[in-house]
């Protein structure tokens, strides 16, 4: 199952605490922070922004992490997702569903590193303290 969450990051949180306080906040399970991969670091820049003025543009650096849910989590997260923001359900996406609707460039890289690269990728940890 590929989803993501977005959150911004708390002053005086680490990168794992962020993380895992903004997937609670959204789903209400809580887990460990320790569970979270770190995959990497992107970039997003858009011409336009939803502040004042929209015409600014925006640049922001984003933390990307993956968590593999059990069954149960999984059935857990979708009963408690806000159904007017996230479709009732987890679902699976292929990388040319992603392609074909036009998401960041930034949300495939992500898919890439984490589902197309070897499997010991997702279990591999990183210490990321200082991000």
């Amino acid at each position: 199952e590929f989803w993501l969450i977005g959150g911004r990051r708390r002053a005086f949180k680490t990168a794992l605490e962020s993380v895992s306080l903004t997937f609670h906040r959204e789903t209400f399970l809580n887990i460990y922070p320790e569970r979270f991969v770190y995959i990497g670091d992107f970039e997003f820049m858009f011409k336009d922004r939803h502040q004042e003025p929209q015409s600014m543009g925006t640049h922001t650096l984003s933390h990307f992490f993956a968590l593999e849910l059990d069954n149960e989590e999984v059935k857990e997260v979708e009963h408690n997702l806000d159904k007017g923001e996230y479709e009732s359900k987890l679902r699976k996406f292929a990388l040319k569903e992603l392609y074909e609707s036009k998401i960041h460039g930034a949300v495939i890289e992500a898919y890439k590193r984490f589902f197309l690269n070897p499997p010991e990728w997702k279990y591999r940890h990183f210490k990321v303290d200082g991000i």
